[in-house]
């Protein structure tokens, strides 16, 4: 899945009650146009929006597949 600098990344996990405790963990996926029924996760999965709860912060058991594919820190800005 390729990037932009533009595009806002979001945590949300599986909502209580959509799926088991152990299947809720924290992925990460690029903010969806209005309108959209599903998200695609850095890992590949596609979650319905409807199912999905949103967090503010990281919490909870991160996905490792959507660790492996977010974007590292910025470089540092170099003024030489």
């Amino acid at each position: 899945m390729s990037r932009t600098d533009e595009e806002i990344l979001l945590l949300g996990r599986l909502r209580p009650g959509a799926a088991r405790e152990a299947h809720r963990t924290v992925h990460l996926f690029v903010l969806p146009p209005q309108g959209a029924s599903c998200v695609t996760t850095l890992c590949g999965l596609c979650l319905r929006c409807a199912d999905l709860q949103l967090l503010a912060e990281p919490a909870g058991m991160p996905c490792e597949g959507c660790l492996v594919g977010a974007p590292g820190p910025p470089p540092p800005h170099r003024d030489d």
